[in-house]
């Protein structure tokens, strides 16, 4: 019989194994970016390779953004909570007759949520947000990463990679709470895109702040290209004031932010 204390010195080693995993996980940088909306009416992504054109030596310098592919927010689960489709198949299937729960405009439900809050389905069933959010972005995962792996060339980068490589940028509608946060943290590691579920590979924005670094990475390489009119491409400064617009499916959403010096 193992003794405990054989046991309780096996039980550290396992878990310095583990820790010097996850360093190893976040001292490694991403071979790519990937940005995902996962909005109420609409899902988009796009990718970037992070390497220099200079760093990719016989790849055509491929750092450009790649937009993937654009879905209707639509998730559909067996009666048993297992994934059937994403998207326009979603809703295709579940118009053909086939049994099943289909989620719609399920983001909005992140307003005010918990681990425990849940979803209402097309034929009025109930299921936990979180595993929906779960399923929806697996999905999205696995095509970004069958996308990518199909043609890595194409993509800036020279073999094959996986989802603990990339950098995952997931956006949050506005007004969501620090609750939404940690389903969402918990939702993308469950789903596969995260080594542990603090790893620094997800940045979780609010919408309207993604749109202001959008905007703010755009007018950066104009300025630096020189392509844009005089004065068309200041970059904000400590103190200025935006407003951001958010014409989404449902309706116009308005903030208004200044920017602060962090320390």
């Amino acid at each position: 019989m193992m003794s405990e204390g054989k046991r309780g010195r096996e039980a550290e080693e396992e878990h310095s194994s583990s820790k010097k995993a996850h360093v190893e996980e976040e001292e490694t940088d991403a071979l790519v970016v990937c940005g995902i909306d996962l909005g109420r009416t609409c899902t988009r992504y796009a990718f970037a390779c992070t390497r220099r054109p200079a760093e990719n030596p016989g790849l055509g310098g491929h750092s450009h953004v790649k937009p993937g592919k654009t879905h209707p927010t639509s998730l559909l689960l067996d009666n048993s909570g297992n994934f059937v489709a994403f998207g326009a198949h979603a809703r295709k299937y579940a118009t053909s007759g086939s049994a099943g729960m289909l989620f719609e405009c399920f983001a909005t439900c992140l307003d005010d949520s918990t681990s425990e809050a849940l979803a209402d389905a097309r034929n009025g069933k109930s299921h936990p947000l979180h595993k929906i959010i779960k399923q929806s972005l697996k999905f999205l995962k696995d095509e970004v990463l069958s996308e990518i792996n199909m043609d890595p060339e194409s993509a800036g980068i020279e073999r094959r990679i996986t989802a603990s490589e990339i950098k995952w940028s997931v956006t949050i509608p506005t007004g969501k709470t620090s609750a939404s946060m940690t389903m969402m943290r918990k939702a993308a590691f469950d789903a596969g895109m995260l080594s542990h579920e603090s790893s620094n590979k997800l940045v979780l924005f609010l919408e309207p702040i993604a749109a202001i670094f959008a905007c703010e990475a755009t007018r950066f390489v104009e300025r630096e290209r020189g392509a844009a009119a005089a004065g068309s491409h200041e970059i904000l400064q400590v103190g200025d004031k935006c407003i951001v617009l958010d014409c989404g499916g449902c309706n116009v959403r308005t903030t208004v932010h200044r920017v602060e010096e962090t320390s």
